[in-house]
């Protein structure tokens, strides 16, 4: 049984995974990790994978299942689009430390856990349809998206940029440090507590309370709270 499998004759990995790891890996061109010999995305066989300090550049997918996870350290993932680094499927990842940049997408459609901690993102990411996303020690200058995440909390997050939510769940985030946009629509039982706040929060839509530690020195719209 593997664990992954070479795409095609000009797309290939040389390595088939299962329990296994990678080792500062470096992608310059296209990564498949948990497909089945149908090269079906839903067979994974993926059971559980480390990379530690893996470098991407190019296009890079790790397929789960209900029993994947994926521990990923200190990533530099630097992909300009169409290129992506994306995590599907029903099983669950944690990243800790890294960076993030370029125009492409860090994307997590996994329908389990997401677990990042200690990274800083100069580029897109995007959380969507995950059972529960926790984030700790996050230092943004990008764009952060939630979409249709149940559950979700925040501990110690710095917000240069773009932090924007859409049909949320429940969530909690403490200690955040609001220097940007933070737009939240929709969004059932949301609550942030803030540090500072220099930028704008706009709540379109959804059932937030927002609780302010230090100053207000920006602009909180609760249009639609």
């Amino acid at each position: 049984q593997t664990c992954a499998l070479p795409i095609s004759n000009s797309d290939r990995y040389d390595a088939f995974f299962k329990n296994d790891a990678g080792f500062r890996s470096v992608n310059n061109g296209t990564i498949r990790v948990g497909y089945n010999l149908e090269n079906s995305p839903e067979k994974a066989q993926l059971c559980e994978m480390g990379f530690y300090q893996p470098k991407n550049f190019g296009n890079m997918t790790i397929n789960t299942h209900a029993t994947t996870h994926v521990f990923i350290t200190s990533p530099e993932n630097n992909v300009q689009a169409p290129n992506s680094m994306t995590v599907l499927g029903d099983g669950n990842v944690t990243i800790a430390g890294g960076t993030n940049k370029g125009t492409g997408r860090l994307l997590f459609t996994n329908r389990q856990k997401v677990v990042v901690a200690s990274v800083r993102n100069d580029g897109n990411v995007g959380f969507h349809g995950n059972r529960d996303v926790q984030l700790v020690d996050i230092d943004n200058h990008g764009s952060v998206e939630f979409k249709d995440v149940r559950t979700s909390g925040g501990l110690r997050i710095s917000n240069t940029k773009s932090f924007e939510a859409t049909n949320v769940g429940r969530a909690r985030f403490y200690d955040v440090n609001n220097m940007g946009d933070i737009k939240i629509n929709g969004a059932e039982d949301v609550h942030v507590y803030l540090l500072d706040n220099t930028g704008t929060i706009t709540v379109t839509a959804g059932n937030v309370r927002i609780f302010l530690k230090g100053k207000n020195l920006g602009t909180i719209n609760m249009v639609g709270a």
